[in-house]
C-alpha cells in the first residue's frame, strides 16, 4: 500500500516510542478492528459470504466497545481493561479514522493510512500473529475463522509481510 511518507515517518516515530504493553494491546485492538472492518464491508457490499445481520451487528458492537469503553470482554468472567495511559493514543487514532471515513477528510485519510501501515510495521508480523491467535481462541464463534483470516491477510497486505 502506498502511503504518505510524511505521515508514515511521523507515525513510525510515535509507535516506535511506545512501550511493549502498548504495542501488545494496540495490536490486539487493531486485529479486532480489521476483522470487523472486513465483516462490515462484506455485509454492505452484499458479499455472498457475509455474516447475517445480527452477527454483523454483534461484531461491530464488540469492536466499537473496545474503542469507546477501552475494555474487551473475553468471557463471562474475564474482561481486559486497557490501561489509561494508552487511551490518548487510541483516541487520537480514532479521531483520525472518524475524520477520514466518516467526515470525508482526504488529509485525515492520508494520515490514517500512514498511521496504520506504520503501526503494523512497528508491531511486526510475530505480534500480529500472536494477537490473531488470541482472537481465534476467544472470538471465532462471533467473527468466524474465514473473517479472522481475512483481517489478518489485510494487515499482512498493508504491512507488506510475507
Amino acid at each position: 500500500m502506498d502511503v504518505s511518507k510524511e505521515y508514515y515517518d511521523k507515525w513510525v516515530k510515535i509507535w516506535s516510542a511506545q512501550p511493549e504493553e502498548t504495542l501488545e494491546i494496540t495490536a490486539l485492538v487493531r486485529a479486532i478492528e480489521c476483522v470487523n472492518g472486513c465483516i462490515q464491508y462484506a455485509f454492505r457490499d452484499n458479499v455472498p459470504q457475509a455474516l447475517p445481520l445480527e452477527q454483523t451487528r454483534e461484531c461491530m458492537k464488540l469492536s466499537m466497545g473496545v474503542m469507546k469503553n477501552k475494555t474487551l470482554k473475553i468471557s463471562n468472567r474475564h474482561t481486559l481493561y486497557i490501561p489509561p495511559n494508552i487511551h490518548p493514543l487510541m483516541d487520537r487514532s480514532r479521531d483520525i479514522y472518524i475524520n477520514a471515513f466518516k467526515k470525508g477528510d482526504n488529509e485525515a485519510l492520508d494520515e490514517f493510512y500512514g498511521l496504520s501501515k506504520a503501526h503494523f510495521v512497528v508491531i511486526g508480523k510475530e505480534r500480529v500473529d500472536r494477537q490473531y491467535d488470541f482472537v481465534r481462541t476467544h472470538f471465532t464463534d462471533l467473527f468466524t475463522e474465514m473473517w479472522i483470516n481475512q483481517g489478518q491477510r489485510y494487515i499482512y497486505s498493508v504491512a507488506e509481510f510475507t
